[in-house]
Order: C-alpha cells, then structure tokens, then sequence
C-alpha cells in the first residue's frame, strides 16, 4: 500500500516536470493574456473551435462586490487522470504555458482552441495571487472542455479581490 502511494506521488511528480520544461505553450495567440499592466480589451464571442479543439467561455463575478472582475488572468489547469482516493483530483497548472485569456470589462473572457479535456479554472490579478475555482464541496471544480465544443461555464463567482 505504502509503495502504491509512492510510485503514484513519483508519477504526479514526474507529470508536473515534464509539463514545466514544455517547449511551447497549449496556447493560441488569441489566449494568450495580455501583459501586465496592459488594459483589458474587449472579448469577441467565441466562435466554434477547430474540430479537435475546444473552446472554454465565461464571465467572472466577484462574490464580494456581485461586480464583473475586470482585468483579471483566467488559466485552465490540466486535469490528471489519477484518482488518490480522496475525491480530489490533480491538476497541473503553469503560470507560463497553461492556456488562458485576460477577463474584459465586463468580466468576460474566451480562451479559444485549446487541446480537449478536463480542465481547473484559475484566477489570476496582477499582485501574483492565484485562486483556484471551487465547487460546493470545496475541492477544485473540474470541467471537460470537449472537442469541437464551446464550452460556455457562466458566471463563475469567486471570493477574490
């Protein structure tokens, strides 16, 4: 049991490598956030995605202030097909080359064409905090960005400055 856990917290260890020396981002350049410090821009609708792609559309909320959060970094962390046994399951997750997008205005964001599968959403502003979005349980919510499919997730409301 004990060395079930081991090769699998190895195995974990060794995704997260090998997806930090990934020689090019899973990213569009229509993903691709903006710089910091650069004012958010207004985000076209999202048209449907190549037919092996997804596409992943949202608005996001703040739950403090029930306001559009503007200018803010949404990344998508990829989901590990690996089940610890506890309910939660693990993402990898690259401020570099997870694929992502700047939210508008109006909170509004689209991250087009990205590789089919089952991503976390992550929040991002410009201090360098980072909030993972979660579900009623508290453990990060997952959702599968299928191929050929905008995936449009809604308002998304998070208790972040």
């Amino acid at each position: 049991m004990r060395m079930n856990m081991l090769a699998r917290l190895v195995a974990s260890a060794l995704l997260l490598l090998l997806a930090a020396c990934a020689s090019t981002p899973a990213t569009s350049p229509a993903a691709t956030p903006a710089p910091t410090g650069q004012t958010a821009v207004s985000v076209a609708p999202a048209a449907d995605p190549d037919p092996d792609k997804a596409s992943v559309a949202g608005q996001i909320i703040s739950t403090r202030t029930n306001a559009p959060l503007a200018n803010r970094v949404v990344r998508l962390a990829e989901v590990i097909d690996e089940d610890f046994g506890d309910g939660d399951r693990p993402f990898v997750f690259s401020e570099a080359f997870s694929p992502g997008a700047r939210t508008d205005a109006d909170g509004r964001f689209v991250i087009a064409n990205i590789p089919a599968k089952e991503y976390v959403m992550i929040i991002s502003n410009d201090m360098g905090e980072n909030l993972v979005v979660t579900a009623a349980n508290g453990q990060a919510e997952v959702w599968n960005a299928a191929a050929g499919v905008v995936l449009d997730v809604g308002a998304v409301r998070v208790d972040f400055p």
